[in-house]
């Protein structure tokens, strides 16, 4: 699990991102505040941050969206090419 996570999730009829507490939005779609949170992430990684954007769903669980780490099956693969 990364270090750091931007957090995409509804409020109201809107869509949030927040981040070490501080929130943007509204946003009209969750489409919209997750190309917001991932272009955020990608900027903060380009840093050296390990980060994750996790999306909310209406049962309250967690999705990743993206990620700065490739999962076990992404380096697996990587591996195998090598």
């Amino acid at each position: 699990m990364a270090e750091h996570h931007y957090i995409v999730a509804r409020s109201e009829s809107q869509w949030k991102v927040s981040y070490h507490g501080t929130d943007q939005g509204p946003f009209a779609t969750k489409d919209e505040a997750v190309e917001v949170a991932i272009a955020a992430a990608r900027a903060e990684h380009e840093d050296g941050t390990d980060v994750e954007v996790l999306v909310q769903d209406i049962e309250s669980n967690f999705h990743t969206a993206w990620t700065s780490r490739p999962d076990e099956d992404d380096a697996a693969a990587l591996a195998t090419k090598a």
